[in-house]
């Protein structure tokens, strides 16, 4: 079991998406493949 996100995703990058439309408190992070180091 992994304690966060960043744990589970290699050396893939994260980023936070700051600008989503709609009022909301989540965080959505997405996972930049074509910067994989693989």
């Amino acid at each position: 079991m992994y304690k966060t996100i960043e744990d589970c995703v290699g050396n893939t990058p994260l980023v936070r998406l700051k600008r989503m439309p709609g009022a909301t408190s989540n965080v959505i992070l997405v996972k930049l493949e074509g910067n994989n180091p693989a």
